[in-house]
């Protein structure tokens, strides 16, 4: 309400009244929509990172049931029936020509591989330690059939074979078919097969070299048990890249010469460890 007074300070006998309307935003209409959108946008985020975790959880749930899958149907890949049976042969073969020493020791070495695959199917994962020794013996008995190639091991000086741990058969597949798809075909004995492990910081990387035919040769003696070995251990190392994004799990394989008929295969496997 505003009064007017003249020059003789008297009030004048009428008044304005002047109303100031508030802004909208102050008004309780505003407010209280402001409050139900504000209400809402909480709802929807809530929501949202509700949905964020349970597709999480999921994601987890499917992973982990994949691995499950993907162990088990490693496991009833890991023992060759074929390997087995052949080197039953072999060590028959010691037997009927009388070398009991022979067929004695080789016996033995495969009771002894058995047993580690056995002892050792449900580990995930395992020492290098224990990984070198069943491909050694591995290797020993599939050289009773293939003596026309040489098995080699370099490490680094300072990798802790017993302290750092690999993903469980994820080498021994790629030794097989370094052997038989690369190795076996070889006419001279020159044959050369190659495990080295190198360190760089965490990460260890896992090369398997042969300098046989390579994997594009056509042969009839392709065994489907090796190729399905090797795929389950390429999708094994994708599914665990996705469950560990900050640890490394890559495969890579390649040929190793020019040659056009005997291009050699080189694995190369890098993993955190």
């Amino acid at each position: 309400m505003v009064g007017v007074k003249d020059v003789n300070s008297i009030w004048a006998a009428k008044k304005i009244v002047i109303y100031k309307a508030y802004p909208f935003y102050l008004k309780w209409w505003f407010i209280a929509l402001a409050a139900v959108l504000f209400l809402v946008i909480i709802i929807l985020i809530y929501k949202n990172q509700v949905n964020k975790i349970n597709v999480k959880k999921q994601l987890e749930i499917d992973t982990n049931n994949h691995l499950i899958e993907l162990r088990q149907s490693a496991l009833s890949a890991m023992m060759n029936p074929h390997f087995v049976y052949n080197a039953l042969n072999a060590i028959q073969y010691f037997v009927n020509s009388n070398q009991i020493d022979k067929s004695s020791e080789h016996l033995a070495k495969l009771a002894r591989l058995v047993r580690l695959f056995l002892s050792q199917a449900e580990a995930p994962f395992i020492s290098l330690d224990q990984e070198i020794a069943r491909l050694k013996l591995y290797v020993e008995l599939e050289q009773m059939r293939f003596e026309n190639f040489k098995f080699e091991i370099t490490i680094d000086a300072d990798i802790n074979l017993i302290n750092s741990k690999i993903p469980n058969m994820i080498v021994q597949p790629f030794i097989e078919n370094a052997i038989l798809h690369g190795i076996s075909y070889l006419t001279t004995k020159d044959g050369r097969v190659e495990l080295n492990l190198h360190i760089n910081q965490n990460i260890l990387t896992i090369e398997v070299v042969d300098n046989g035919f390579g994997m594009n040769r056509n042969t009839s003696k392709n065994d489907t048990h090796i190729s399905k070995g090797i795929a389950i251990i390429t999708e094994r190392i994708e599914i665990l890249q996705q469950s560990y994004p900050e640890k490394v799990f890559t495969l890579k394989q390649k040929s190793v010469f020019s040659d056009k008929d005997r291009k050699g295969h080189k694995v190369i496997i890098k993993v955190t460890i």
